[in-house]
């Protein structure tokens, strides 16, 4: 066999071998930007569910204002029977306090629809948010339902941070880590139910701190396998979307950091976002 020939053969072999390299990264390639369009359009599907969320609940809110209405003006009857029965004493007393009483539910129902309907309105993607306030606004949603599940969140305001990007998108973070600490409480059947808030700030940057007493996180989530697309710890009850959703408007949307680790009795969130007008490095 002459040298030529074999200097063809090795060049064949070289184009062989390159253009076996090329077709696999090319697969790797396609594989990637697939599972990159699936990931993308299972969020959007997510943002789709949450939108129509809140136009049903403001057809909802929409549909009960008339009926509402009918009912306090029957309840403001109560004054006039009173008044034209000439009711005195004990009987008074009493009517007046179920007036009160049914008054507050009226009140309470409005609050509450006004609450969710406004919590799942699309929002600006650009507007001040005031950090303090945007998670009372979360805590007052969930109160009721956390009570009667026996969690107590304690709300440790340290500051007054104020930082800028979509207020329904950060109540959305908030919300999801406190969901996802009632979850565990209930799955693990845990008697000490108690949620920790703390906001804090640097010069760059506002801090909140989320603690449960959830008996914490799978080490094998940690650090960031945990945000990551379908890892959940739900089992079948999860969908594994809500913490890689988080992670996302918390990095992109907000320009911070979001980090988990475990505590003593727990898990502790940690999430970063700029002050107005700073940027995290």
């Amino acid at each position: 066999m002459s040298r030529a020939w074999k200097k063809l053969q090795q060049k064949k072999n070289r184009d062989k071998r390159g253009k076996d390299t090329q077709n696999r990264d090319l697969k790797r390639l396609i594989e990637q930007k697939s599972k990159e369009l699936l990931e993308k359009q299972e969020v959007l599907i997510q943002s789709s569910k949450m939108a129509a969320l809140g136009e049903m609940i403001g057809s909802i809110a929409h549909q009960w204002k008339q009926p509402i209405n009918t009912i306090s003006l029957i309840v403001d009857k109560i004054d006039d029977l009173i008044d034209d029965y000439k009711i005195e004493g004990k009987l008074k007393k009493e009517l007046l306090e179920v007036e009160k009483g049914v008054q507050k539910q009226i009140d309470f129902m409005v609050e509450t629809m006004n609450e969710f309907r406004d919590f799942f309105r699309p929002s600006k993607l650009d507007e001040e948010l005031n950090v303090e306030e945007m998670i009372d606004d979360v805590i007052e949603l969930v109160d009721v339902q956390f009570k009667e599940e026996e969690i107590d969140i304690r709300f440790d305001k340290r500051c007054e941070c104020k930082s800028r990007g979509s207020v329904n998108e950060f109540k959305q973070v908030i919300l999801n880590i406190l969901s996802n600490s009632k979850d565990v409480f209930l799955q693990r059947e845990i008697k000490d139910r108690y949620i920790t808030i703390s906001t804090t700030k640097d010069r760059m940057s506002c801090i909140i701190e989320i603690e449960d007493s959830g008996g914490g996180i799978d080490e094998r989530l940690l650090p960031l396998k945990l945000f990551k697309n379908y890892v959940t710890t739900k089992g079948e009850n999860g969908t594994g979307l809500g913490l890689y959703i988080s992670e996302m408007i918390i990095k992109e949307n907000l320009k911070g950091n979001i980090s988990a680790k475990n505590s003593n009795n727990g898990s502790i969130f940690t999430i970063q976002i700029p002050q107005s007008g700073q940027l995290i490095s």
